[in-house]
């Protein structure tokens, strides 16, 4: 599905477009409020295109193919973060999220010691079932 019409909502605060076949985030470049974006269970590969949303809070990524995520690390204010069923090689990007409250990586290939290096002092619910 093509996105690329949304570039012009600027005031969009919160997106919901999972299973919408979507395999480009582009079209959100303009999104500068969002603060919610679900685009789980499309087959996007990157997060590039995303990272000039720096207010946003939550994000859905679950069922993608991405495989980096550290455009996002500008997203500071970033509080919950679903990546399930997601299969990175470097979870070290989560170190940059202090306000993150709701992790999920279950079903996804992280281990225990890729955690370990991470600092989750925030972190309330946490969710890595394999």
């Amino acid at each position: 599905s093509d996105i690329s019409c949304m570039k012009d909502w600027t005031e969009l605060t919160k997106l919901d477009l999972h299973e919408n076949n979507i395999t480009d985030t582009s079209g959100l470049v303009s999104g500068k409020e969002l603060l919610e974006l679900n685009v789980s269970h499309n087959s996007i590969s990157s997060v590039e295109s995303l990272e000039n949303i720096l207010k946003l809070e939550k994000i859905d990524l679950s069922y993608t193919n991405v495989n980096d995520l550290t455009k996002l690390s500008g997203a500071v204010l970033l509080d919950t973060i679903n990546l399930e069923n997601v299969y990175l090689n470097d979870w070290s990007f989560l170190s940059a999220f202090d306000n993150l409250h709701t992790l999920n990586l279950s079903e996804s290939n992280v281990h225990s010691c890729d955690i370990e290096q991470v600092n989750l002092k925030a972190i309330r619910r946490f969710d890595i079932r394999l």
